[in-house]
């Protein structure tokens, strides 16, 4: 029963994360404004997909602290990539407060950096809010520093077009590659987007600077997107953990945020009547997870459709009794195979 639950997730994993990197490219190669209803379609599409991969992930168990990149599945590889592609999303969206999109946004940007660092697929080093300002200013102040960092710009921009030339040229030999070259694939599409969360820190970094300068200007000053009319509920972050101790230790790595984990984030929309209550029977077909997570056996439940059918019958039931009676007169009049004539005179 578990093999065969942990086997239709997988199944649903891999479908949901074709599709969310469809929607990604589809946002990016785009010839419309970001701000237009096709766009923003693609977009709030693309982060419903992520969060429901995320929670199938941590449901799953496929990252651990106890692993390194060498012990993972190639396919699991991809799943690392849900963090930013929630970021790139999140940071597009136009149907929100400015600020709250930004805040978001790092949080997955930072998510993504740290995991890749802990399983030795980036190096990046993270710097506080106070530290990162004063080499801001320190570094406005030495010319020698500017050409450093202008050097490292140019490092970084070099990297993400090796990557991406070297994804473009995987990618068409995917159909028939063997696993080596899947998993090649897969970590340099893993680099690309280091490069990418890395890009859009910097760029994130500076849009918060800006509003800064704009909201000390006065209320007047800001324009634009950050304009939109504040929401009654703040965006949320969701990240692959399962419960609170993950959420602290290996979640986005920062527990005073106001995060989600998994866990917190599906009891919200069970609560909120977008995903259905475990602990409440299910009328009707069941799958395999929602029997799992009502605690019932599908051999449970054909046996209590068995056992009210022969009740009803027992007590003459109409309705039944006039079902069945339809059944025979149809397969009467419909012999079994008389509608296949499939290469037959």
């Amino acid at each position: 029963m578990a093999e065969s639950l942990l086997s239709e997730n997988c199944g649903k994993l891999r479908e949901l994360m074709d599709e969310a990197l469809k929607l990604y490219y589809k946002v990016e190669d785009s010839t419309e404004a970001t701000s237009s209803d096709t766009v923003q379609g693609y977009i709030t599409r693309g982060i419903e997909i992520c969060e429901e991969a995320t929670r199938l992930v941590s449901y799953a168990g496929i990252f651990s602290r106890n692993e390194g990149l060498s012990d993972m599945a190639t396919a699991d590889i991809q799943y690392f990539l849900l963090p930013v592609l929630l970021g790139r999303f999140t940071t597009q969206l136009v149907s929100r407060e400015r600020r709250d999109l930004i805040r978001i946004s790092e949080i997955y940007y930072r998510d993504f950096l740290q995991r890749t660092n802990d399983y030795g697929l980036s190096n990046y080093t993270f710097k506080d809010e106070s530290s990162d300002k004063k080499e801001k200013k320190e570094r406005q102040k030495s010319i020698g520093d500017d050409f450093k960092f202008r050097d490292m710009k140019l490092k970084q921009f070099g990297d993400k077009k090796k990557y991406q030339t070297l994804v473009t040229d995987l990618k068409k030999r995917l159909d028939e590659a063997d696993d080596s070259t899947r998993r090649e694939y897969y970590i340099s599409l893993l680099n690309y987007f280091i490069c990418i969360a890395i890009e859009e820190l910097n760029f994130l970094d500076t849009e918060k600077d800006l509003l800064e300068r704009m909201q000390k200007l006065g209320p007047g000053s800001s324009k634009g997107r950050d304009k939109c009319p504040p929401q009654k509920k703040t965006m949320q972050a969701v990240i692959i953990t399962k419960d609170q101790v993950q959420k602290a230790i290996f979640g986005a790595g920062y527990p005073s945020l106001p995060t989600y984990s998994v866990q917190e984030f599906y009891d919200q929309r069970v609560h909120d009547g977008i995903f259905p209550d475990p602990t409440k029977p299910k009328t009707g077909p069941m799958s395999l997870q929602e029997a799992s997570l009502a605690g019932l056996s599908l051999d449970d439940e054909k046996e209590k459709e068995i056992e009210d059918e022969e009740t009803k019958i027992e007590k003459d039931d109409e309705e039944l009794l006039r079902r069945k009676r339809d059944d025979d007169e149809y397969k009467d009049d419909h012999r079994r195979g008389w509608g296949n004539r499939a290469n037959r005179s």
